[in-house]
């Protein structure tokens, strides 16, 4: 049966070509976004922001040549689901029994603060099924602070 190995949200996955080998590039556990004072977020609101999901699944002998498909879902404070993906893969390669599989995100959900999830499971193994809590934190006092600096730095 597969086993989930490890979950990580990160800034960007590298595969080498030659090699196929994945490097996970800045892991993270929160996200802070910098707001400015005195401004309000608009409901629903989303920061553009390019990220990365890695999923490393570990298999059985058994497992070899078979077709997984992975979802991907991503969950906001408020619980709703922002996204969701469906990636299909197979285990083709010889003498490898890991299934990698990144998911490049391109926005988050900020407008509530708070912690939000990423949960992975395998089609028909979803009592493998992996989450990773990670934060989005308001950074209020980093905006007052550079718009403090801004208007010292007219006058």
């Amino acid at each position: 049966m597969p086993r989930l190995m490890s979950l990580l949200l990160c800034d960007r996955v590298i595969v080498d070509l030659n090699n196929k080998t994945p490097s996970i590039i800045g892991v993270f556990q929160r996200m802070n976004v910098v707001i400015q004072a005195g401004v309000p977020l608009p409901e629903n609101a989303i920061s553009p922001i390019r990220w990365s999901i890695f999923s490393l699944w570990q298999h059985d002998d058994a497992d070899s040549g078979k077709e997984f498909v992975h979802h991907t879902e991503i969950v906001g404070p408020d619980g709703s689901i922002f996204a969701t993906t469906v990636s299909p893969y197979t285990l083709s390669e010889p003498n490898d029994l890991q299934g990698k599989v990144f998911v490049e995100v391109i926005g988050l959900p900020i407008y509530r603060e708070g912690i939000a999830k990423v949960r992975v499971w395998l089609e028909g193994y979803e009592q493998a099924k992996g989450e990773y809590p990670f934060f989005i934190i308001h950074d209020r006092k980093a905006a007052d602070e550079s718009a403090q600096s801004q208007q010292q730095t007219a006058n």
